[in-house]
């Protein structure tokens, strides 16, 4: 008998039940069962099997049957639950249930109990809710978070993938069930390799008494010191791997930091042959990516960055979709890192997007790294909140009962085995961790600025931050996104130091985002974080002063007159702290009260906020000025009662109480937090400075009171050539859409390159080499109503019935605002669930990532998207052929900051509408018309149903923005003649390829 099955037989889990119930929906008391597959294992093997399609008595929803496969003919007749309930209970017997998820289907089988004895009793109460469901319940996918944090998804059919275990017929029961039953399995051996102190961690934040612990890592980790077994070695080449696929550095072990020998050592150019040596088609990177294919434009581009640093200048590179824009600046920059690595040329590559950051990252450099003439060392740095604190994740493992509630500990666990395998630090890489539903628990973590004391750290050599930094500063390529490079912009460079050389990728995005980093933003929210963290006394006493008078109180080694005084100044920041909770909240409840009454009505259905511009003297802000200087005293008094108990914390002897550093250190933060508030609160409710825009952030949501203000400079121009330009000697501006009419003229203008006088700006477009002419029709429906008519959205939404009827192909719909997004769904929704076609939504189906993967999977799906749904999501081959763009992308000119930048524009004589409406609305829909073509085998229709592209004057501008077969249709009979024509006619080739 193996250690697998001796394990099974001391957790009591020589039998258990995988099961798995496919249901029409999610609510046990409103959806029904439509088929259970249950399996017995015994001794670790497969003994039993349970499988049967139930009738539910209502109609299966299309989107189920899209996802399972389970039609409603094929439940017709077949056994009620009520029928197999029974069968199914007497095949469990008492055995463990194991399932993904397992709550899930758990809560449908006790919903059958309850409704059989006709007993709701604390149903509703999920702690309590299983009464008569008495089996052991285990979760896979409780399991996997905790021993499997470097998976990128924990659903059942990656999970069995990683397992080499292929699930074929993923969403039917008995499938699902025995890829189930074999994660279990290996999960069990996961636990098995588990160093024995992670197992302790893991009970010590369950509780040694809670159920989880006793009925499964207690006995674990007994079964392990029984056996003398610390770590079985099982899985551990496979975190060493996941480690290594996520580390931060490449090429470390073969760079050698260079001495500086010279003040002002000379530069090397890069030899121009390189470009051919690595793109030519016997050139290096022929050799590393399989299928490779000489790119014409690639090489121009590539010629062009190498030509703008050999004479240091900058560089503006439109490179159209499949140039393959990524290597051509990519292999000159290292060339010229690597070859002046002695006079400090490290290069800084900033993207818009995680997914290219990613790319660049972990499949770019990687090849690249395989290939060049001489070696790189190339790191992946992000802004310091990304990175675990070591010593504040220690001190929360050893001061857990003070630190963190019953819930956060649960929520911890995903991180305890991570701690041990990640070489990063990087909460990135911890998908189980689900950070975006636990950032509030992730900021105790974190590596805060005020709180870091440096290399006075016992952490100090292994601190992740440190040493990610540490590795940027001594690297030839650093790959950082723009938010950090304006964060860093803004804090004079505290983070990346001092470089000469910048590409930045996604340049379309740069004013959007140094606006938003260089500004300020105030929330209630940044109020109520700053008092919870100090002292709440709702639900529960809690915060650093609770914890500081705690560890007095338990204190031997301080005088009885220090406490006290110590004491008499905590009681006065529990004072203030509780001031500042109760002045806060008056405040932000009268704002968002007022501001409902006036604005309420303007909000965008679907939109996540209403934006209201303000001025200097806001109304608003006069009508509750006592209330203003209400909190601003309390916001004071808190901020000078924390610096007075600093400076006794200060002159306390070291280690006069347990904790005594760290928790100064917290005080010192939220000091610091409390200052950087006040002066950003200030600067909102002035509104004075000419060169800021001032708006404010009114939630949807009416039970929200978090009102958030905003003050974004407009002279980004002016800002990028005061603090950006002047320290880099070389830049890359590279993106799919920077120019506007074949001219550069606008991008040079809104990022101040115009104004840049010492050296030349050299600007090129790079066609793409795909065939849009024979992959791509455009056309226009004329015939549609005006866009701004009141008949338009009916029209569309006939015209996309229609066009799904004939055209069952996968269809992306971009829309401008969420108003017109919720309208068509909530008008085609009924129609698509008869027709059993899968509708989704941005805002309504998931999160983007599932959306996208929704709609890949099932073909002749269709998708409407708005905002981000414009760029960045690749969907290649037949999952998407169809792109239906209804109107052009104007910006709504009433929002804050184009308001407010079109009016700079006619306050100087110009024309708003052509010189930055026109040409924002032109990029947008050039980054919106990319999504359909993203491969060299791509094939579709892109379909404008705006017809001022045709009636306007300025349409033509859009039409000439773009490539492909163009034709304006001014009757809907020869669109679809015309539709029907295109795919019919479609070549061979690509025929095939969809196929």
């Amino acid at each position: 008998m193996g250690l697998r099955e001796e394990l099974l037989r001391h957790l009591g889990l020589n039998t258990f039940v995988v099961v798995d119930l496919e249901t029409t929906g999610l609510n046990p008391e409103m959806d029904r069962i439509i088929e259970i597959g249950a399996i017995r294992f015994v001794d670790g093997k497969e003994d039993a099997v349970f499988e049967e399609l139930i009738d539910p008595g209502i109609p299966i929803p299309p989107f189920i049957t899209s996802l399972t496969g389970i039609r409603n003919e094929d439940v017709k007749g077949k056994p009620t639950i009520e029928e197999i309930f029974p069968r199914l209970l007497q095949f469990m017997g008492d055995a463990a249930m194991v399932g993904q998820q397992v709550n899930f289907d758990a809560a449908f089988l006790e919903y059958q109990f309850r409704k059989q004895k006709n007993d709701f009793e604390r149903w509703e109460d999920t702690q309590q809710r299983f009464k008569y469901l008495n089996n052991l319940r285990v979760d896979t996918l409780f399991l996997a978070r905790i021993f499997m944090p470097f998976l990128n998804s924990f659903k059942l059919a990656s999970l069995a993938s990683e397992f080499d275990y292929d699930l074929d017929r993923a969403h039917r029961a008995v499938d699902d069930a025995r890829a189930t039953g074999h994660v279990f399995l290996e999960l069990i051996d996961r636990a098995l390799a588990a160093e024995n102190h992670v197992l302790s961690n893991i009970i010590n934040l369950l509780y040694p008494t809670s159920r989880r612990a006793k009925q499964f890592f207690v006995p674990v980790l007994k079964f392990k010191q029984m056996k003398n077994i610390s770590s079985t070695g099982k899985a551990l080449v496979d975190d060493a791997y996941y480690a290594q696929d996520y580390y931060n550095v490449i090429g470390e072990k073969d760079y050698r930091f260079p001495q500086a020998t010279e003040e002002y050592p000379e530069l090397e150019p890069i030899d121009p042959n390189i470009v051919d040596r690595y793109f030519g088609e016997e050139g290096h990177l022929s050799r590393a990516i399989p299928n490779y294919e000489l790119r014409p434009p690639q090489i121009e581009m590539a010629r062009n960055v190498l030509q703008g640093l050999n004479e240091r200048s900058y560089v503006v590179a439109e490179a159209g979709t499949g140039t393959g824009k990524s290597m051509a600046y990519l292999v000159p920059a290292i060339e010229w890192a690597v070859k002046n690595r002695h006079a400090g040329q490290r290069v800084v590559v900033s993207t818009n997007t995680k997914n290219l950051q990613e790319q660049l990252f972990f499949k770019d450099l990687p090849t690249l790294y395989a290939t060049v003439e001489n070696k790189f060392k190339a790191v992946l740095l992000k802004g310091r909140y990304n990175y675990l604190c070591l010593e504040k994740w220690h001190t929360v493992l050893t001061d857990m009962n003070q630190r963190i509630s019953r819930d956060e500990r649960t929520r911890l666990l995903p991180l305890v085995y991570w701690v041990e395998q990640t070489r990063t630090g990087d909460i990135m890489e911890n998908a189980g961790f689900q950070l975006e539903r636990n950032i509030g628990l992730w900021e105790k973590l974190t590596a805060e600025p005020s709180y870091c004391p440096g290399k006075a750290c016992k952490y100090y050599d292994d601190c992740f931050l440190m040493k990610a930094r540490e590795h940027a500063r001594r690297a030839d390529v650093v790959v950082v996104n723009h938010a950090l490079l304006f964060a860093d912009l803004a804090s004079g460079r505290s983070t990346l130091g001092d470089y000469e050389v910048l590409v930045l990728d996604e340049a379309h995005n740069l004013e959007k985002t140094a606006a938003e980093y260089l500004g300020v933003r105030v929330n209630y929210w940044a109020f109520r974080n700053l008092y919870h963290r100090i002292y709440d006394d709702e639900p529960n006493k809690s915060g650093t002063i609770v914890q500081i008078e705690y560890r007095l109180s338990t204190s031997r080694n301080m005088p009885q007159d220090k406490k006290d005084r110590i004491a008499r100044l905590t009681q006065k920041v529990k004072f203030s702290s509780l001031n500042l909770k109760e002045k806060t909240q008056i405040f932000y409840n009268e704002f968002s009260r007022m501001l409902r009454d006036q604005y309420g009505s303007r909000e965008d259905p679907g939109a996540e906020e209403t934006r209201i511009r303000y001025h200097k003297g806001f109304k608003y802000f006069r009508l509750l000025e006592d209330e203003i200087d209400q909190l601003r005293k309390a916001l004071g008094r808190f901020i000078n009662d924390l610096n007075q108990l600093i400076d006794k914390l200060n002159d306390l002897d070291f280690d006069s109480f347990k904790f005594q550093a760290q928790l100064t250190r917290e005080v010192i933060s939220s000091y610091d937090r409390a200052k950087e508030l006040l002066e950003g609160f200030n600067f909102c409710l002035k509104g004075d400075e000419l060169n800021y825009v001032y708006w404010l952030d009114l939630p949807r949501n009416q039970r929200s009171n978090d009102v958030a203000l905003h003050a974004v400079p407009l002279n980004i121009d002016e800002l990028l050539n005061k603090m950006l330009y002047p320290q880099v000697e070389t830049a890359i501006f590279t993106s799919a859409t920077l120019s506007i009419n074949k001219s550069f003229d606008y991008f040079h203008s809104r990022l101040g390159l115009k104004d840049i006088k010492d050296r030349p700006v050299i600007s090129a477009a790079f066609d793409s080499p795909f065939d849009y002419e024979s992959q791509l029709l455009l056309a226009v429906t004329d015939f549609l109503p005006d866009p701004r008519s009141a008949d338009f959205p009916a029209a569309v939404k006939e015209l996309v019935i229609r066009l799904h009827k004939e055209h069952r192909r996968g269809l992306l719909i971009l829309l401008t605002n969420y108003s017109m997004l919720n309208q068509m769904y909530d008008w085609l929704k009924p129609h698509f669930d008869g027709e059993h076609v899968l509708l989704l939504a941005q805002g309504k189906s998931g999160s983007r990532t599932n959306i996208l993967n929704q709609f890949k999977e099932n073909r002749a799906s269709i998708l409407l998207g708005t905002d981000s749904f414009w760029e960045g999501i690749d969907v290649p081959g037949d999952a998407l052929e169809l792109l239906f763009i209804p109107k052009l992308p104007f910006d709504v000119p009433s929002e804050p900051v184009i308001a407010a930048r079109m009016e700079a524009i006619k306050r100087r004589g110009g024309n708003p509408f052509m010189e930055y409406s026109l040409p924002e609305a032109i990029i947008k829909f050039r980054q919106g018309f990319g999504r359909l073509i993203r491969h060299k085998k791509d094939f579709g229709a892109v379909i404008i149903g705006d017809n001022r592209v045709s009636r306007m004057r300025y349409g033509q501008h859009f039409l000439n923005s773009i490539s492909g077969r163009k034709e304006i249709v001014f009757d809907e009979e020869s669109f679809f003649e015309l539709l029907h024509e295109w795919f019919e006619n479609r070549p061979q080739e690509n025929e095939n390829e969809a196929d």
